[in-house]
């Protein structure tokens, strides 16, 4: 998980210093995973070298990523950003619909989805779905609570479903992620 200080982004800036969740798809997922090897590789290798090139090393896969998502018109648009903070504002709420982030960002549901597609390849509920399940992953590996204190930390009502959704995401159950 990659976090940033977003304290120049005044968009952004409701977020806090928490990390988020953002996925793209991109243009050539082959070279990305070729790329995301040889850093891998590097890094393997360079165990004993200073944290700064591996710092950079890490730097230039995510400029790597940047570039080769490239930059589209629902990336610049402030109301997917609103939606997101609604996302965050909002993510244990297990009420949380489309209608509540379509309001948040002034758009119809259609429309919401529609750019959510563009800038995520998913739709805005499964967006949520996956911050949850990332969030859930945090709360588990980080703190004491108990796998049902966490589904409904992270707004699933029911452990049972959350435990299921959470295998489908990371291959294991959520008492193997401690």
């Amino acid at each position: 998980c990659v976090s940033f200080d977003i304290a120049g982004a005044p968009r952004l800036r409701a977020l806090g210093a928490r990390p988020l969740l953002l996925v793209r798809r991109a243009r050539d997922p082959v070279a990305m995973r070729m790329r995301l090897r040889d850093v891998c590789q590097r890094l393997e290798r360079t165990r004993g070298l200073a944290g700064a090139w591996r710092t950079s090393a890490v730097l230039a896969l995510l400029a790597t990523a940047h570039d080769d998502a490239g930059a589209t018109a629902a990336d610049a648009d402030p109301r997917v950003d609103a939606a997101l903070v609604a996302i965050e504002a909002r993510l244990a709420d297990a009420a949380l619909s489309l209608g509540d982030l379509a309001g948040a960002a002034a758009l119809s549901p259609d429309r919401l989805t529609t750019l959510f597609r563009q800038r995520f390849g998913r739709t805005p509920m499964r967006q949520v779905a996956c911050m949850r399940l990332a969030r859930a992953r945090n709360l588990l590996t980080r703190s004491d609570l108990s796998v049902k204190q966490v589904a409904a930390a992270v707004g699933f009502r029911d452990p049972l479903y959350f435990s299921r959704a959470f295998r489908a995401a990371f291959g294991q159950p959520p008492t193997a992620a401690r």
